[in-house]
Parts: C-alpha cells; sequence; structure tokens
C-alpha cells in the first residue's frame, strides 16, 4: 500500500483529531466546497450537510479510496487534477465558496500559482489553509515528506493575497 495512503487510512480511525480540525474550520466553512487534495476523503464525511462538494486529487490511489469511502453520495464529486492545472471553467460554473487545503501547500514547488488557482475558481467565500508553520523547525523529516517549506504567518498571508 502507498504510505501516505496508508497513513491517511490510519487517520481517518482518529476520530477526536478529525472531529477537532472539522470543528476548528466550521466557522469558515460555506455550502458549496472543494476540498484540495481530499486524500482518501477524511474530512469529507463531516461536509454531508453541504449543497456541493468536490473533491480533488491527481493520485489514483486516494481517489480509488476516497470512492470507496464516499462514491455513494450524490452531492459529492471527485475530480482527477493537478492543483496546478484546475478545471477551472467546470468549477466556476459550480460558485464554490469555499476551498479547504489542509497541509497541502508545502508538498507543493509552486505554491503561490495554486493560491492564484483558489482564487480565481472563488466565487465569493473563505480560502481555509493549514500549513506547516515555523520555517526554523524545517528538517529531514519535512523533507522525506516531501515539503518544500514551512511557513511563517506573514509568509503566508502574502502568498494569499498576491
Amino acid at each position: 500500500m502507498d504510505v501516505v495512503l496508508d497513513t491517511l487510512t490510519h487517520m481517518s480511525k482518529l476520530d477526536r483529531l478529525n472531529s477537532w480540525v472539522y470543528n476548528e474550520i466550521t466557522p469558515y466553512i460555506c455550502n458549496r466546497v472543494l476540498e484540495a487534495v481530499c486524500g482518501n476523503g477524511n474530512l469529507i464525511s463531516h461536509l454531508a450537510d453541504k449543497e456541493v462538494v468536490v473533491a480533488v486529487d491527481n493520485n489514483p490511489l486516494m481517489l480509488d479510496a476516497f470512492e470507496k469511502r464516499h462514491g455513494f453520495n450524490g452531492k459529492v464529486r471527485a475530480i482527477k487534477a493537478s492543483l496546478d492545472d484546475l478545471p477551472k471553467k467546470d468549477l466556476l460554473n459550480l460558485k464554490l465558496d469555499t476551498v479547504i487545503c489542509l497541509n497541502t501547500l508545502e508538498h507543493i514547488k509552486e505554491d503561490i500559482e495554486v493560491l492564484k488557482n483558489f482564487n480565481s475558481i472563488l466565487t465569493k467565500g473563505h480560502l481555509i489553509r493549514l500549513v506547516q508553520a515555523f520555517r526554523k523547525l524545517y528538517c529531514p523529516q519535512d523533507k522525506a515528506a516531501g515539503h518544500y517549506r514551512r511557513y511563517q504567518l506573514k509568509e503566508i498571508s502574502e502568498k494569499v493575497e498576491s
């Protein structure tokens, strides 16, 4: 099994953690949501009451696991796409009002381009992001996990605004 899928499968059993994350971001989630890099769908089960939920990932293993968990839900659709090459026209038609991007940006080399893509598909609403913090803490484990960086608050704020 892919190490990332194995990790996410383990994390799917951490109900208190997943609930805590969801509760922290709930005030900012509207009704038409895109989850950027959905993995196996740990967050999606908390979004069942939303009008539209779009899950994006470019990893076929993740999308297969996602479909097995959430394929029954007609409000949820999965899209195979890279965050730097989103199907903008299709997503704009959905009038998305929330983009959720948790523990993802630090894995993307061209993070500014991805943030611009998010801004281009949001008609209004919120970009919710959770990133690895404190640049000084960047270490070999970050590199092994595929992280290009850790963020300082000012840095991520400026990138979101650009």
